[in-house]
């Protein structure tokens, strides 16, 4: 009972030793473990300044849009005066919107009722957001402010229902300073300003030319292309038709760090002839499609005659790509089959759903599994896959300034958000890759933070993150929601220590490892000790059966042992008289015994 005692007491000091040594861990090492899985740079030194937020109009945003100039710094007891400054300076409330129409073509002029009260009103803007894509929009000068004002809609829009998303007021004070003031979306909304319009006339783009940079290609390469419009811009989509218009393929321009466009051949695309047939360029909210001379569909008037050839040989391919709507076992077969350090590319479009089996394929391997939604994507490395599971791969980006949530009331700073599908923890660490929106006021330096929802308090992902052909990339290992800001969130907004860790994780992970540390530490020293105990035991029970077996051996011959005698003390008188006559008695006792016998 008493080793049991020491041996549980042991444990525990053994335990709170491990704790110690977890927490110690926790405080050298889990950050960095953090910032790892998190891709958080270990310089903290920001360029909050040299940001693209300092190269906007910033007399056209919301940070110098409000009251802020009407302050008291302005009406001190040196300018306040009845002379040089009146009750409306720095107000402008916008009183009445109306458009005079909701049906409009490019290059219309559409009137529109525009009433303020307070300054002057020297100047107005509205900005028109496209119902189906808050990622498109317009932004119209008011012209003819004082008498019958008028909006231009610009003729390369597309077709659609666009909404009035914001309007921009230029003020002029007494002294004749100017001001700004934008009223959002929001505001428009609880007047009921936020007017709709009816697009209908296309876009007249035009096709000018295209090339490739070549005409023979493995399956799984890449080709060059250079391509032009009247516009500049847009995504574009290439069909490439068999000789007999029997095979075809789709391919998706993508540009490279230098801006060169190119496409890459899917791997399963069978070796064949191919020669162009469709052209299809995606401006805002209009698509344009032009078709090839000799194309029995084509779509007159837009009808290219350039001749275009692409042979494509078998593939050894270190590039695979597919649509998530061609997905087959045949497919999930070359995925297995590709070298070890081969792409594969999924795009999605209405179907989202990346399918377990895709991760299986590359798990343990050098290939990477790019998940392609829109103009972004996520990058699995298959040494990096921790379990297979189906995921939505669905991205939505979604500019600061039309941001509703509760994350607009915390941040000052300009930011967009980045909002990913309800998949918790992710098959393995992803690569993102998000594309800066078009009207984005985020620099080429920003911070990546995770949303907390529940304690409404920001994570840092990773900072000083440099835009690359208009690319942010950062790495996540769970889906959630997530900021891109120019500088940094306030501190009292950031969670911070173990608490941070902790909920970033949406776990007790760190936690349960420190336990786990603690708990091992403990569990080795005690089998040690066990070990120790047993060979000790052995030892002493060797030692206690070799005496016996040398007793037995021995019983014959037995060794007399001689003890020294102790030392006596000397008797008393009393004592050594009264032993004499106990003696003596005893003597003539047996005298008498021999006596009666005779």
């Amino acid at each position: 009972m008493k080793n049991n005692s020491k041996y549980l007491l042991g444990v525990l000091a053994l335990f709170g030793i491990g704790l110690l040594f977890g927490f110690t861990i926790q405080d050298k090492k889990i950050q960095n473990i953090q910032g790892y899985t998190y891709g958080v740079s270990e310089d903290s030194a920001t360029d909050s300044n040299a940001t693209d937020s300092n190269a906007t109009d910033s007399n056209a945003t919301d940070s110098n849009a409000t009251d802020c100039n009407a302050t008291d710094s302005n009406a001190t007891d040196s300018n306040a005066t009845d002379s040089n400054v009146s009750w409306y300076d720095d107000v402008l409330f916008l009183e009445n919107f109306r458009l005079h129409g909701t049906k409009v073509n490019g290059n219309d002029k559409l009137y529109i009722d525009l009433e303020t009260y307070g300054a002057m009103n020297t100047g107005a803007s509205i900005t028109f957001t496209y119902k189906e894509d808050k990622k498109i929009k317009f932004t119209a000068k008011v012209n003819d402010l004082e008498n019958y004002p008028y909006v231009i809609i610009p003729n390369i829009t597309g077709i659609g229902k666009f909404y009035v998303s914001s309007i921009l007021l230029i003020g002029r004070n007494s002294d004749d300073t100017t001001f700004s003031k934008t009223y959002d979306e929001e505001y428009l909304k609880n007047y009921g300003f936020d007017k709709e319009i009816q697009i209908y006339e296309d876009a007249d783009i035009q096709f000018k030319s295209i090339t490739f940079d070549k005409t023979t290609v493995n399956a799984g390469g890449k080709v060059y292309v250079d391509v032009k419009f009247s516009v500049e811009g847009g995504s574009v989509t290439l069909s490439l038709a068999g000789d007999n218009n029997d095979v075809w393929f789709n391919v998706d321009l993508k540009s490279d760090e230098n801006g060169k466009r190119y496409f890459i051949v899917p791997g399963w695309v069978e070796p064949d002839d191919y020669h162009l047939a469709v052209i299809e360029l995606r401006y805002h909210s209009y698509i344009s499609m032009f078709s090839h001379k000799n194309d029995p569909n084509n779509n007159e008037p837009n009808v290219f005659t350039t001749d275009i050839n692409l042979r494509v040989l078998e593939g050894s391919a270190e590039n695979f790509e597919f649509s998530v709507s061609d997905f087959s076992m045949d497919i999930l077969k070359k995925m297995r089959e590709l070298a070890d350090n081969s792409n594969v590319t999924i795009k999605l479009n209405e179907n989202t759903i990346v399918v377990t089996d895709l991760f299986e394929a590359i798990k343990g391997t050098n290939k990477t599994l790019t998940v392609q939604a829109g103009d972004n994507e996520m990058v699995f490395n298959g040494k990096g896959i921790r379990k297979n599971k189906t995921i939505d791969g669905s991205i939505e980006v979604l500019l600061g300034s039309e941001d509703t949530s509760e994350i607009s009331k915390l941040i000052d700073n300009d930011y967009d958000v980045v909002n990913f599908a309800d998949n918790g923890t992710l098959p393995g660490e992803a690569t993102v890759k998000i594309r800066r929106l078009p009207g984005s006021k985020l620099g080429s330096k920003i911070n990546v933070y995770y949303y907390n929802k529940e304690k409404n308090k920001f994570s840092l992902v990773k900072e000083n993150v440099k835009i690359h052909s208009g690319v942010y990339v950062f790495n996540i290992t769970h889906h959630s929601t997530y900021v891109l800001v120019n500088g940094k969130i306030d501190d009292s907004l950031i969670i911070k220590g173990l608490d941070n860790i902790v909920d970033f994780q949406k776990s007790n992970t760190t936690l349960l490892l420190i336990i786990i540390v603690g708990l091992l530490i403990a569990i080795i020293a005690v089998i040690v000790i066990k070990i120790v105990g047993i060979d000790k035991s052995k030892k002493e029970n060797e030692i206690n059966n070799k005496e016996v077996v040398d007793s037995t051996y021995h019983e014959e011959e037995p060794v007399e042992v001689v003890n020294e005698p102790e030392e006596l003390e000397e008797p008393k008188k009393e004592e050594i008289e009264k032993t004499e006559e106990i003696v003596s008695n005893k003597h003539n006792h047996k005298k008498n015994k021999k006596y009666k016998k005779r």
